[in-house]
């Protein structure tokens, strides 16, 4: 049987917005999303490892060392997340 992950959607506006994911251990990871400059950042409670991933979790720069130590990552985003539906 397939492993079933749980699955939460949260809808945005095009407004400066914080979600926070309380762990089980107490500690929260805060997901961030910018406007000014599009971007979700994200905000460990903990320096972990962060390694860089696409299509169907292959490294995302081959040949290199992609896993690095953060407590922060910025993702920018392209302009166009922020036009209405």
């Amino acid at each position: 049987m397939p492993y079933k992950f749980d699955e939460r959607e949260v809808q945005l506006e095009a407004n400066d917005t914080d979600v926070n994911i309380k762990l089980p251990n107490g500690q929260v990871i805060s997901i961030q999303f910018r406007i000014e400059s599009p971007s979700i950042d994200v905000i460990l409670p903990f320096a972990g490892y962060v390694t860089n991933w696409i299509d169907d979790m292959n490294p995302a720069r081959e040949g290199t060392d992609n896993t690095l130590i953060a407590d922060q990552i910025v993702i920018s985003l392209p302009p166009n997340v922020l036009e209405q539906d």
